[in-house]
């Protein structure tokens, strides 16, 4: 459980965030998506500690976003 809370998971939100990112041109997407999975994932498997978890993974599923906005450039505005 320790390995996948402070590893796996903010991983897989920074990758993800940066796929939505880079296909649907929107860096709201799955930092929304992710937020929506870890609620539902406090109430059914995790208790009401798992809360703070559910702002930090779409903070990082927004990092990578961001990076990826930053790093396409001007690609991003279709020039």
């Amino acid at each position: 459980m320790f390995v996948e809370l402070f590893i796996v998971y903010p991983f897989i939100s920074l990758v993800l965030g940066g796929i939505s990112a880079f296909f649907f041109k929107s860096i709201h997407i799955m930092p929304v998506t992710i937020g929506v999975i870890c609620i539902l994932l406090m109430f059914t498997l995790y208790n009401l500690s798992f809360w703070v978890w559910c702002v930090l993974y779409p903070l990082c599923a927004y990092a990578g976003g961001t990076a990826v906005k930053q790093s396409v450039g001007r690609r991003w505005a279709g020039e």
